[in-house]
């Protein structure tokens, strides 16, 4: 069915990595669709300050509608599938859905089939989310990068000390793989003068209560799991927002990503369109676009998620995930650490892993062809 107009309700000013990938892809849509879009805003608060450019939230704020919602318009509800209600007085209701386990919780596979359809990045999750139970044709819309503005050329970091930069860049939870990253780094450099790690995290808010309570998390972790050890260059950025991420990435000689559960990965897709080089576990939705020689890979086995894992680093869905018997993956702690280590060694070599990568990554991940998918799908519904 070809709509009239398209509505797009999701979370566009958030700060979140769903909430970015839904005002890229908006703005996407808005220059490929042939037919009017609107947007209506959802209110999010998590993760950093977004500080987005000026000319991008007007550009933004000119999408959105006021006007009452039409009987044949198609409204893409980007959001929590939990919250899907089907048409909300429209022609049809698609959704967009994305999770990081091997499964879906049941929540999501009602929202799912309250929709006509509903779109997810990956076969992956096509695949994962038509075995829990999602009967609505599914269509995959990979996300994407901005590789204009993701580029090896540009500013740093000023206040990044001049090291050998490995770099960690998530919420501080169990599914990011954060005790994996700073236990490698650790066990591999403590005693190292010439290496760093800088950690871009948070619980929910970013705020300096929010980034306190991580470091005196990360000083826990260093006591209980590490003998207290003190050494070792580890650097807990302040709130860095959005809008200089660009220059992150390219303070960075390694992102390491040695995550058990990922939905799409932004920060490992932006990370090697700025040609950074990437060390990634090799499972989930980011396979997609991380193919061999072009990042290193972490082999890791499917294992449940362990039941004394406090909710903190957890959050709602994934103890839903965990009452429901969902497996993430478990990456192999020694092959990150070899992996770090020939990054430290032979970088030149990893360095030409991600040139390769940003070729990859502008030839068929880009925003546009992601809202090209969408309208292609759409008009098949």
């Amino acid at each position: 069915m070809k709509p009239a107009a398209l509505r797009l309700r999701a979370p566009v000013y958030g700060a979140s990595g769903y909430a970015q990938a839904a005002r890229h892809f908006a703005l996407a849509l808005a220059e490929k669709a042939p037919y009017p879009l609107c947007i209506e805003p959802l209110q999010w608060r998590s993760g950093f300050d977004v500080q987005e450019e000026a000319a991008t939230r007007q550009k933004l704020q000119a999408l959105e509608s006021q006007q009452p919602r039409r009987s044949d318009e198609l409204l893409l509800h980007w959001s929590i599938a939990s919250e899907f209600t089907g048409r909300q007085g429209c022609a049809q209701a698609v959704g967009h859905c994305i999770f990081e386990s091997n499964s879906l919780i049941q929540d999501f596979v009602g929202g799912c089939n309250r929709m006509d359809g509903v779109i997810v990045p990956t076969a992956f999750h096509q695949q994962a989310f038509a075995a829990a139970g999602v009967s609505v044709p599914m269509g995959i819309v990979p996300e994407g990068v901005d590789c204009e503005r993701f580029t090896p050329d540009g500013p740093r970091l000023k206040q990044v000390p001049e090291r050998f930069t490995f770099l960690f860049v998530a919420q501080l939870g169990y599914r990011k793989g954060f005790d994996l990253a700073l236990r490698a780094f650790l066990e591999l450099f403590a005693g190292q003068e010439d290496v760093q790690l800088l950690m871009r995290c948070y619980l929910k808010d970013g705020s300096p209560a929010d980034l306190e309570q991580v470091a005196q998390l990360i000083q826990l972790f260093r006591a209980q799991e590490l003998g207290g050890e003190q050494r070792g260059h580890v650097y807990l950025l302040e709130n860095v927002p959005d809008l200089h991420l660009p220059a992150l990435y390219r303070s960075a000689h390694v992102l390491l990503a040695p995550f058990r559960g990922e939905g799409w990965g932004l920060p490992i897709i932006e990370a090697l369109a700025s040609t950074t080089p990437v060390i990634a576990t090799h499972w989930g939705g980011p396979t997609a676009y991380l193919q061999p020689g072009l990042a290193q890979l972490l082999p890791y086995t499917l294992q449940p998620i362990p039941p004394d894992i406090p909710e903190l680093f957890l959050g709602g869905h994934l103890l839903q995930a965990r009452a429901e018997g969902h497996l993430l993956a478990e990456p192999d702690v020694q092959q990150l650490k070899y992996a770090m280590w020939a990054a430290y060694e032979n970088y030149a070599l990893y360095k030409l892993q991600a040139v390769q990568a940003r070729q990859h990554l502008a030839a068929h991940f880009r925003w546009e062809q992601a809202a090209e998918a969408f309208i292609r799908w759409v008009e098949q519904l």
